[in-house]
């Protein structure tokens, strides 16, 4: 298949570490988290191709076009912070379908949920605290969160990302 941009996708082992085909990744998962609500989950083939993803996609600015549309979650490496991160994906997938349903109800609007540093992530500015609900002057449209996973890590093995939470 191919990106927005219309290159050819090739992730075999010797062409996925292109900066070109990691910007056009970026590129097309921007695009689909504008328009896919709720929760929308990431797998990578390893944790070190992970990292090497977002750090380009933050110096390219992908990411901070990422979390204008969702709260961006990170799968952590030790199995003692799994929980508490898939947990706060939850929350912000659900926070924010909660808001749009009550607030779109009431008002005909579209709910807004925080942009703040912090969470369980620590090298991320892009991580928005799970439960900020709507904030004052610091207000980004957002519909639900991003997972960046691994396949073979803790949320690759028995997690069901059903409805909402997996798009």
């Amino acid at each position: 298949g191919a990106g927005p941009s219309g290159r050819t996708f090739d992730f075999s082992f010797s062409a996925r570490a292109a900066p070109e085909m990691i910007d056009e990744l970026g590129r097309l998962l921007v695009n689909a988290c504008a328009v896919v609500p709720g929760g929308v989950v990431v797998f990578f083939p390893s944790f070190k191709y992970a990292d090497d993803v977002y750090a380009r996609w933050v110096k390219t600015g992908a990411m901070g076009q990422l979390s204008k549309h969702k709260s961006v979650f990170r799968e952590p490496r030790t199995a003692a912070k799994v929980e508490k991160v898939l947990r706060d994906f939850a929350v912000a997938v659900r926070n924010v379908r909660n808001e749009w349903n009550s607030a779109s109800t009431a008002a005909g609007t579209t709910p807004t949920t925080a942009r703040g540093e912090g969470g369980t992530h620590t090298d991320s500015q892009y991580h928005s605290r799970a439960a900020g609900g709507l904030a004052g002057s610091a207000k980004a449209s957002r519909a639900g969160a991003v997972m960046l996973c691994v396949c073979g890590g803790k949320l690759s093995e028995g997690i069901n990302f059903k409805d909402e939470l997996g798009r």
